[in-house]
């Protein structure tokens, strides 16, 4: 069997997909280009950037539990919306929607764990467990929100290595 000719050859229609570019990195005009709230649903570039900027306390300790290690700790994200990098108009009431929001809102949770398990890191290191378990709460007094989150985690003693 012989090999077709490719210049003999048609070439076939590139695939048309429809795509999102996601862009990453500070920008000058970031204080505006973002509203907490895209079509009453809460909009989640915006949490991670009220989160990433948040001042953040945490705290915890290791206790032996039938000869298993485990850290018990908590972390406390505090940001004023006033100071948010966020287009909105901001009040008490967006704070309570947002509030609200933060209660309800599983995704929301999800960005909350992302930067507790990255307090979580911090304070354990190397001994960091993959396996972690949190609750959290938010509270708002005016513009200022506060997500108190308390956890547990096994100690992991056995790291990965790169070689």
């Amino acid at each position: 069997m012989s090999r077709p000719d490719p210049m003999t050859i048609a070439r076939r229609p590139m695939a048309r997909a429809q795509g999102k570019i996601a862009l990453s990195g500070p920008k000058q005009n970031a204080a505006c280009s973002t509203t907490l709230f895209d079509k009453d649903l809460l909009n989640l570039d915006a949490l991670y950037r009220l989160v990433e900027r948040a001042d953040v306390v945490s705290e915890g300790r290791v206790e032996s539990i039938n000869g298993h290690d485990r850290f018990f700790g908590s972390t406390i994200l505090t940001f004023d919306l006033r100071e948010a990098p966020v287009g909105d108009q901001v009040d008490d009431t967006v704070a309570a929607r947002l509030v609200q929001a933060l209660t309800i809102d599983d995704r929301a949770q999800r960005v909350i764990d992302a930067r507790v398990f990255r307090e979580l890191a911090r304070l354990l290191g190397t001994e960091t467990s993959v396996d972690f378990e949190a609750q959290s709460r938010t509270v708002h007094s005016g513009t200022v929100i506060r997500i108190v989150s308390d956890f547990e985690s096994p100690l992991s003693r056995t790291g990965v290595v790169a070689h």
